[in-house]
């Protein structure tokens, strides 16, 4: 037998074996979790249940025993159906708990005492003689006690069978116990509800460990508890810090809450991180104009500053960590375990995604403190180019392509109040290095660019419209602003060839980098470039035509769209692929480079001088289209030719000397001759090839 056949079969059976031990491993984890029958016994938890029992037996009868003392067993039957219905409902419970329903028994024992606090250990009774202080604690303490048995009495029900009405009795227990927790403390002790907070976070991540401690890890009930564990410690910090600090300890909170996720990879931390990111963002923006200052370690900060930056930083930080400690876990391992509470939900979203979360928040952060800060002073765009330009150097340092996204947007930041004061503020354009800024916010905003569509790639995957957006954005932005300068600085006919030649050489890195955003850039470039010279031409006193050499800048402008035609054609012919907005760019640029022609023929040469000009432009056209071979410029001399034509006889010729309209129509015949002139040589090429297929024809059937 061959060998090779051989391996091959033994390592296809191999494989075969593999995935099936890994399914049924992956069964068997999932079975672990209901292998107990639902009337199974709940084993040594009883003690529990009866603790319950024994606790509501005790505050039903207790109340009972306190309202007979107060008023009397007749009267007290009589008047109060209510307590009569709690002692029924205590009843039931106990009628459940011999049955052994012990969820039912659980809810109706918890669901008694609760209302039997309501209506008889709300306000302290007449006749129970303790002092405030102690009738506090004793009333509060039964209370918690009760709610920990409930809780615990749960979490063993959870242990037996896992449901997700479990999750919520226990959240409904929490509710209601947090409740009447509240309302005793602001009774009694006002000042003090951090304490209640700062508590209830201990006994709710008591419960979320006990709740995890045995099978089925990662339970409704666990991350049900850890919820209620990370909002109260929030309370906590909301009433024990003062705002700046709270939102920085808040957004710590949040890089907390990454890290449990990437130790444990329960969704649930990455949820609330992402809800915190969110009620910290809202916030920070809210606190830009917070009053004071802060001494860390002998330098005073401004308060709004100190909120500002340390969560921005502390958002930065959550950016690395879910680039490089956190690890998405197995999606089959979720399917099957079903313990997986959030997993694939809208707030599950990937771990790259919710890094470029944290770092916009940090970003934006930042732009809006700046903006506030800094609004009416004129090195705003620099400042936020320089902040996006450290952002972008921080995530290059720390192979964290997040940060550097951030990064841009700083620059964007930079740009958007660059054109705002640009437009609304006449000093700006005045001040000293006003060029030089400017150039260098271009091009620190072309090199983010770059990293932008390495981010980009990772995010979208290949590459179609929903990545050249948002990769073309900076580079469309620094263009423009490149083109705002170019317009404010250079007059008559440099702005538009300055905004022309960095078109095209935005086409030429395009074409060497292999970057289609940067040829949209170039494109965008000669479009201002086009319309800057259409503007300043047709300006009432600017007489753009009568400036010196103003024919030989025209023919350089009119040359750029030219090239960038014919730098699309090289595109064409050396494996771009053919696509319909191709063919209608190579279009435009052509009849751009047409129109700019005859605009500026219309206003700088005499009407007597027009048409004959017109028609020397559509010969020019039709001698392009024959050198390249192009249909576009012929087209364009016929538009040329048809509009001269209608412009020469649409007028009264009363006045007009037959030798000037012999003069139109002899340029028009050598137009039209020069235009068909292709026509005449496609022709012969087509009867050559006839002919040649007609001879190797004959010579086929002689040699038959």
């Amino acid at each position: 037998m061959n060998p090779d056949k051989r391996i091959e079969e033994l390592e296809s059976q191999v494989e075969t074996l593999t995935c099936q031990v890994r399914t049924l491993l992956a069964e068997r984890d999932a079975a672990r979790a209901k292998r107990r029958g639902i009337g199974g016994d709940i084993g040594g938890g009883i003690w529990c249940c009866r603790f319950l029992l024994v606790v509501m037996t005790v505050v039903v009868g207790f109340a009972a025993a306190v309202m007979v003392g107060s008023e009397g067993l007749a009267t007290r039957t009589e008047l109060d159906i209510r307590l009569l219905s709690v002692g029924l409902l205590a009843l039931a419970a106990m009628a459940f708990y011999f049955a052994r329903w012990w969820l039912t028994f659980t809810a109706l024992s918890a669901l008694a005492v609760y209302l039997t606090y309501a209506l008889c250990f709300l306000e302290q009774p007449e006749v129970v003689v303790f002092s405030e202080t102690s009738y506090f604690g004793v009333s509060l303490g039964f209370l918690t006690l009760c709610y920990a048995l409930s809780s615990l009495a749960c979490i063993l029900e959870n242990r037996r069978r896992t449901r997700r009405r479990l999750a919520a009795a226990v959240a409904a227990n929490s509710a209601v116990y947090l409740v009447f927790a509240l309302m005793a403390v602001r009774a009694h002790y006002p000042g003090f509800e951090w304490a209640l907070w700062l508590a209830l976070a201990g006994l709710f991540g008591v419960l979320a460990v006990l709740a995890e401690a045995r099978p089925p890890t990662r339970n409704y009930v666990f991350q049900l508890f850890l919820a209620q564990t990370v909002v109260a410690s929030t309370l906590a910090l909301q009433l024990l810090l003062p705002r700046e600090k709270l939102l920085v300890a808040m957004a710590l909170e949040c890089l907390v809450l990454v890290l449990f996720y990437a130790q444990t990879g329960v969704v649930l931390f990455k949820a609330l991180d992402l809800v915190l990111l969110v009620v910290v963002f809202v916030g920070t923006l809210g606190s830009l104009d917070l009053d004071g200052t802060l001494r860390l370690g002998g330098i005073e900060a401004s308060a709004s500053w100190f909120a500002a930056v340390g969560v921005s930083a502390a958002f930065f930080v959550a950016a690395w960590a879910y680039e490089h400690v956190v690890h998405d876990a197995e999606p089959d391992r979720r399917a099957l375990s079903g313990h997986w509470f959030g997993a694939g939900a809208v707030l599950d979203v990937k771990r790259g995604a919710a890094g470029a979360l944290h770092a916009a928040g940090g970003a934006l952060v930042l732009i809006a403190l700046t903006i506030n800060h800094m609004g009416d002073s004129l090195l705003l765009p620099y400042v936020l180019a320089a902040e996006g330009a450290a952002a972008a150097a921080l995530g290059l340092l720390t192979a964290a392509p997040q940060i550097e996204a951030a990064g841009v947007l700083l620059l964007v930041g930079g740009h958007t109040s660059y054109y705002v004061l640009l437009t609304r503020n006449a000093a700006f354009s005045q001040q000293a290095g006003f060029v030089p800024f400017t150039f260098l916010l271009v091009l620190l905003t072309f090199l983010g660019g770059a990293r932008w569509e390495r981010v980009l790639e990772r995010i979208n995957g290949p590459r179609s419209w929903d990545y050249y957006v948002p990769a073309a954005a900076p580079y469309l932005l620094a263009t423009a602003t490149f083109a705002a300068l170019s317009c404010w600085k250079l007059e008559g006919v440099f702005g538009p060839l300055a905004q022309d030649a960095f078109g095209l050489a935005l086409l030429l890195a395009g074409a060497v980098f292999h970057s289609r955003t940067l040829q949209a850039a170039g494109l965008l470039a000669l479009a201002a470039g086009a319309a800057t010279f259409w503007t300043r031409l047709h300006r009432a006193g600017l007489a753009l035509t009568e400036q010196p050499f103003f024919w030989m800048y025209l023919c350089l402008t009119v040359s750029a769209y030219v090239a960038a035609e014919r730098f699309w054609r090289y595109l064409r012919q050396h494996g771009e692929p053919r696509s319909k907005l191709l063919a209608w760019t190579r279009t435009v640029l052509v009849f751009t480079a047409a129109g700019l022609c005859a605009a500026a023929l219309r206003r700088g040469v005499p009407q007597t001088h027009l048409s004959p000009a017109l028609l020397v432009l559509a010969l020019a056209c039709a001698l392009v289209g024959i050198v390249f071979a192009e249909n576009r410029y012929r087209w364009a001399a016929l538009l040329i030719v048809t509009g001269t034509l209608a412009h020469t006889f649409s007028r009264d010729l009363t006045g007009v000397s037959p030798m000037a309209v012999a003069r139109v129509v002899l340029g028009t015949v050598i137009v039209l001759a020069a235009l068909s002139v292709p026509w005449f040589r496609s022709m012969g090429r087509r009867r050559r090839r006839e002919a040649l297929a007609t001879d190797s024809g004959e010579g086929a059937s002689h040699d038959e």
